[in-house]
């Protein structure tokens, strides 16, 4: 199943004579986004973009497609159709205050990207997976899910440890997996479940193989 998400991504205001991550790809996506710049006080401002490849520290002359764009107090400039891809981030410059800059446009899965995360070890579930897998045969993995309405549509997760008893939890921050339990738990080779996560984050179960519910309440 593929995964889109439209809309607004960032609205930063930007820090004087500072470069500054405004958003990043998610991993294993693509995205299509219109940056808009506006100078919301009085006075000018120059303003960069760049699209960058790791961190701001990282920037160099050729990730430039913006530079010294002069801006004046309520004007807005748009750099249209920004295509993006895996680890790349916008970073903005302005050389005074009072500039904001929006993000808004299309993420979607990059073309035969996967969308499992199998986890070995305790951490975060990246935004925007579909399936995630928990993998040891000993240690406990607690994953967790930041909010469970950026896993819209489908959800399956799924014990693949080969042997062991070792139970296992995935706890979803904001959202419920059933309306009221946030905490799934497996214990055994192959329990599973396949949800249905909606817009809000609210999940219904469609199969259930043998995994346990709770609440943190």
């Amino acid at each position: 199943m593929s995964y889109t998400k439209k809309g607004r991504f960032a609205v930063t205001e930007l820090t004087a004579n500072t470069n500054t991550t405004v958003y990043s790809i998610t991993n294993s996506m693509d995205a299509l986004v219109d940056v808009i710049f506006t100078k919301i006080t009085s006075g000018k401002a120059f303003v960069n973009l760049a699209i960058v490849d790791g961190l701001a520290v990282d920037i160099a002359d050729e990730d430039y497609i913006v530079k010294n764009k002069n801006l004046l107090y309520g004007e807005s400039f748009t750099v249209e159709n920004v295509q993006m891809s895996d680890d790349e981030a916008i970073v903005t410059y302005a050389d005074a205050a009072g500039v904001i800059v929006r993000v808004q446009g299309i993420e979607e899965d990059e073309v035969g990207s996967g969308r499992t995360q199998e986890l070995t070890v305790t951490g975060d579930v990246t935004s925007g997976v579909t399936s995630i897998e928990l993998n040891h045969i000993d240690t406990i993995i607690e994953a967790t899910i930041a909010d469970l309405s950026n896993h819209e549509g489908f959800l399956i997760i799924k014990d693949i440890s080969a042997t062991g008893t070792a139970a296992h939890t995935v706890t979803a921050t904001s959202g419920t997996f059933d309306g009221t339990n946030e905490i799934i738990t497996l214990d055994a080779l192959n329990e599973c479940v396949i949800l249905w996560i909606d817009s809000a984050g609210n999940g219904t179960i469609i199969r259930n193989a043998t995994v346990a519910f709770s609440t943190a309440g």
